[in-house]
């Protein structure tokens, strides 16, 4: 079976679990071979004569144009398949930057095919992208997914989470404990199993929304100290089929069952003098590989089954080098800390064959927070009780990046620790009807604030009143009358509000007009001549009595509708293109959407440009004598007006060049300075003014 799955480069914690090879990473690696559980979105197709396999992780739903992400495949061990190659059907929608790692950006409106060939097996799943936003407001931690009660050491369960709303672009859930040496869980799946005895808090989070859950691991759930004997070994994760003379790394398996009493790990590898191998900790080692050939890797323990694997080292090569392109923050690093904090920052470096060494860790305030390496991507931190500001810089090579992280003074001694964000819930609707009751909660960050409850107030208590239940949440009764009012939620100088209409109760013929006519995504910023399909919108209240939308186009030559429901129009675009503008009218509700038809065939006819997109290869700021590559996108993508023009204000500081129709290379020059860099095509232009260091 195979799984391909897709991690957000700022929030992945592949690469650090891996480096660290510990036991709890990997009996959930192990896991995954039966209990892989994951939104299945696309299907895989294969080679071989075996039934289509699901395809996990790919992007829950659209995701929005600029979004950056990465894919993986699974496989049936439940390890990540190296020498996977990766291919998008469209890079106007979807681009790959690099088909060894699946690193991908999405660049246009559109749906792409993507493709991966490893071996002998092929597959491919879609990627749907939107240039309309929908972010998540809320999460909650599926109660039914939940484990009932305390747990023992080897169990194991998948956590699920429902996310309001649906049909979010922020991608998929990443899960994270607090502490795996008791919990240890799968970062996309939330699939979960006991590794030590405590309690572990696991962090669902989607976009910048989150929710918890506390697992408590008692025990063994045996004991007396009887001898347990070991029963099977494997690699997690697996070896490599080949070294280069001079590589070293570590081995590392998984022993069942983990409270098993026949002792370590024994290594071994033949024929000697190939491969070095140390015993690290019970179940790890480290290797070097000394010289060229094939060798037998061999751990055993107790009477169970050996587990081998088979390596072929290869000469150095004359010294060729990878340089390292990429270095990539992973959810390890948290906006803000405590004074006293302790824990692990980790990255993951591109391509993971890179010949540039270990992370250089650098603090620009140690005092604030300091930083030890601890192996070649992670690195220990100390807040220090005083608080403050602090900006980690990770460098490997010439690929460096940073992350600027807030630290709060340690409690006592009457310190405040203010409230900064009051965020709304999921519990506060657009509109209620009159006599509804029920309570409003927000979230106030940071959450050991010293601010006390929240301040609730209503701009018109006979239409909608607030009372205060606890410190976040607050009962409401809405009037009979209707009408609208805006609760404000306060604590300390953080605030918020939400305006809700509330709707006259029913009887007697009273009406409830439409207040809103919301545009889905089924409107496209273009088509083209000859396209036909289906327009729809959501009108709020969902239970108006203004009737069906009212459909009209001021251009019906170029883009004809014919209402078809009470909320949606099939619609059909004219061969000779133009532009007409869609008109949705309930009651007095209204929304307009402006759509572009190219022509169908040549002509000559112009498709102008629309947008420029910047793309994240724009840094904010660079170090003088960078070089690179700038690149933007360009809507729609079948636009007329050329190639990108790029200009720089200030050339001296910071140069580009032109390269392609949508790339440019730069040069930053070493006395430093800032400069702005201008795109335009046509009449659509963007720019970004970049910082450059001496």
């Amino acid at each position: 079976m195979f799984h391909f799955l897709t991690k957000r480069t700022e929030r992945t914690q592949r690469g650090a679990a891996l480096a660290k090879t510990n036991i709890s990473i990997a009996l959930l690696s192990l896991f995954l071979l039966f209990t892989l559980a994951v939104s299945c979105v696309a299907t895989v197709t294969t080679t071989e004569e075996t039934p289509a396999e699901d395809i996990a992780g790919a992007p829950v739903g659209k995701v929005i144009v600029g979004f950056e992400d990465s894919l993986e495949l699974y496989l049936p061990d439940g390890t990540v398949a190296e020498s996977v190659s990766w291919s998008s059907s469209d890079s106007d929608i979807v681009e790959i930057i690099d088909s060894s790692t699946g690193s991908y950006i999405t660049r246009g409106v559109g749906t792409a095919t993507i493709s991966y060939s490893y071996n002998t097996k092929t597959g491919s799943t879609t990627i749907t992208v939107t240039d309309i936003e929908v972010l998540a407001i809320s999460i909650d931690i599926d109660s039914a997914s939940k484990p009932a009660g305390s747990i023992n050491i080897s169990d194991t369960g998948t956590l699920t989470a429902s996310i309001s709303p649906a049909d979010h672009t922020d991608g998929n859930i990443r899960w994270n404990s607090s502490n795996s040496e008791f919990v240890s869980i799968n970062a996309r799946t939330g699939v979960y199993i006991a590794i030590g005895t405590g309690t572990a808090t696991i962090t669902a989070q989607i976009g910048s929304v989150s929710d918890t859950t506390d697992i408590q691991v008692l025990g063994n759930g045996g004991g007396g100290g009887e001898s347990k004997a070991a029963q099977s070994i494997a690699f997690i994760p697996t070896p490599p089929d080949t070294l280069t003379q001079g590589d070293t790394g570590t081995f590392s398996v998984v022993v069942l069952p983990i409270d098993h009493t026949d002792g370590d790990i024994v290594w071994q590898s033949g024929p000697p003098g190939l491969l070095e191998i140390t015993s690290t900790g019970p179940n790890t080692a480290s290797y070097l590989a000394t010289s060229t050939g094939t060798v037998t890797i061999t751990a055993s323990v107790g009477s169970a089954s050996p587990a081998s694997h088979i390596v072929t080292i290869t000469s150095g090569g004359g010294g060729v080098t990878t340089p390292a392109t990429n270095v990539l923050v992973s959810a390890s690093f948290p906006p803000t800390l405590m004074g006293g904090d302790t824990g692990t920052f980790s990255v993951i470096v591109l391509p993971s064959d890179h010949t540039d060494g270990d992370v250089v860790w650098e603090s620009d305030n140690p005092d604030v927070l300091s930083v030890t390496s601890t192996d070649p991507t992670t690195a220990s931190y100390v807040a220090g009780t005083a608080g403050g500001t602090a900006t980690i810089t990770m460098t490997v090579g010439t690929a460096t990046n940073s992350r600027t992280i807030t630290v709060t003074p340690s409690g006592g001694g009457g310190v405040d620790n203010p409230a900064q964000l009051v965020l709304i819930s999921a519990s506060f609707p657009p509109t209620l009807d009159g006599g509804d009751t029920g309570t409003f909660s927000v979230v106030v960050l940071p959450a050991d604030h010293t601010d006390g409850d929240v301040v609730w107030e209503s701009d018109n208590p006979d239409v909608l009143s607030v009372s205060s239940t606890d410190p976040t949440t607050a009962s409401y009764i809405a009037g009979t009358a209707g009408g609208t009012a805006t609760i404000t939620m306060t604590v300390g100088t953080a605030t918020n509000s939400r305006t809700i209409t509330v709707t006259p109760s029913g009887g007697g013929g009273v009406t409830t007009p439409a207040t809103n006519v919301l545009v889905s995504a089924s409107f496209p910023p273009t088509l083209t001549g000859g396209d036909t399909g289906t327009f729809s919108v959501v009108v709020l209240p969902s239970d108006h009595t203004d009737g069906a939308v009212v459909w009209e186009s001021d251009n019906p030559d170029v883009l004809s509708v014919t209402s078809t429901d009470p909320t949606t129009a099939s619609y059909v675009a004219g061969t000779a293109g133009g532009t007409a503008t869609i008109t949705m009218t309930v009651g007095t509700a209204t929304n307009t959407r402006t759509i572009t038809v190219t022509p169908s065939g040549g002509g000559g006819v112009d498709n102008p440009a629309q947008l420029v997109l910047i793309s994240a290869s724009f840094p904010y700021t660079l170090t003088g004598g960078d070089t690179g590559t700038f690149s933007v996108a360009i809507l729609p993508a079948n636009h007329t007006d050329g190639d990108v023009v790029w200009e720089s204000d200030n050339p001296d500081v910071l140069s580009v060049s032109s390269t392609g129709p949508t790339t440019a290379s730069y040069i930053a020059g070493t006395a430093g300075g800032t400069a702005t860099i201008t795109m335009t095509v046509g009449t659509a232009t963007n720019t970004r003014t970049i910082t450059v260091t001496p």
